[in-house]
């Protein structure tokens, strides 16, 4: 039990989330509001000021244009460090907000840094069968008539056309009915994709119908339609090679989800927190 445990993916990334947040602790301790007088720009990051110049203008920078590189980041860090000393940076939104996404970033890193084994997706796949289905799905042709423009002779002229259909007499369903602005084939569609674009009531209709037979007149909200069902395809469950990819995606999701939850509720568990009720926060303003 105590082994399984310790390969839980999940524990790995809050002990690796432990030491990133310790070390950040000690860097920057609660002091670090205290004005700090040194100011040391390393040679990694006149290399980076050099490299992201490089990028962007495709050359080496000059001395002078890399001097006035280590100035502007010197005067942002003096101005950064003097604003966090005045307090400037609390109750602002944007900042509040930068700086919680980057606290976010830092926890989907940490779920990156683990990638699952074939074993574990497929268990996450056999668990998670119903994310993976294919639901059923269904090929068709339909003739339509306009109820607009046929009027009340709509329903009766859909019925003897029905009739011609099934007993052969109409060769070429594509050159009858009316016009439509969608194809006169479809398919394989989904009842979802056939309720979009016909409604719901017609997609029912149409996925309780036979194979190979001219249905009797269906109405939509365009007008009547006359179906024939070529191919009806049950729901299924692809094989785990089939979707590999698509299991990788959502195991990876989970567990972003899951770290990201574990990381806030431990640091969450840090503060002691109070709500106020409108009326309490009324009562002291």
């Amino acid at each position: 039990m105590l082994k399984r445990i310790l390969r839980e993916p999940l524990l790995h990334f809050l002990l690796l989330g432990a030491l990133v947040f310790a070390a950040y602790g000690v860097l920057n301790p609660e002091a670090s509001r205290v004005r700090d007088n040194v100011i040391r720009v390393s040679a990694g990051t006149v290399e980076r000021l050099s490299d992201a110049w490089r990028k962007q203008w495709q050359r080496v920078p000059t001395e002078s244009e890399l001097a006035g590189l280590v100035e502007g980041h010197i005067r942002e860090e003096v101005l950064y460090r003097e604003a966090l000393a005045m307090g400037l940076d609390r109750d602002d939104v944007v900042i509040r907000r930068r700086l919680a996404q980057k606290m976010d970033f830092l926890t989907e890193d940490l779920a990156e840094r683990s990638k699952p084994t074939d074993s574990q997706l497929r268990e996450f796949f056999a668990a998670n069968t119903s994310l993976f289905s294919e639901p059923a799905q269904i090929t068709f042709s339909h003739v339509y008539f306009n109820s607009d423009e046929r009027g009340a002779a709509a329903l009766e002229q859909a019925k003897q056309l029905a009739a011609r259909l099934r007993s052969g007499e109409a060769d070429d369903p594509a050159a009858l009915g009316d016009r439509f602005l969608l194809e006169r084939d479809l398919g394989p569609v989904s009842k979802v994709a056939v309720a979009a674009s016909f409604g719901r009531e017609f997609a029912a209709a149409l996925f309780a119908l036979p194979t190979g037979e001219w249905s009797d007149p269906i109405p939509s909200g365009f007008g009547l339609h006359l179906v024939r069902i070529s191919e009806h395809r049950d729901e299924r469950i692809p094989a785990f090679d089939e979707v590999r990819g698509d299991v990788l995606d959502r195991y990876a999701a989970r567990e972003r989800e899951a770290i990201d939850e574990a990381v806030y509720q431990r640091l969450r568990a840090r503060y002691e927190i109070t709500v106020e009720a409108p009326n309490e926060a009324a009562g002291h303003s």
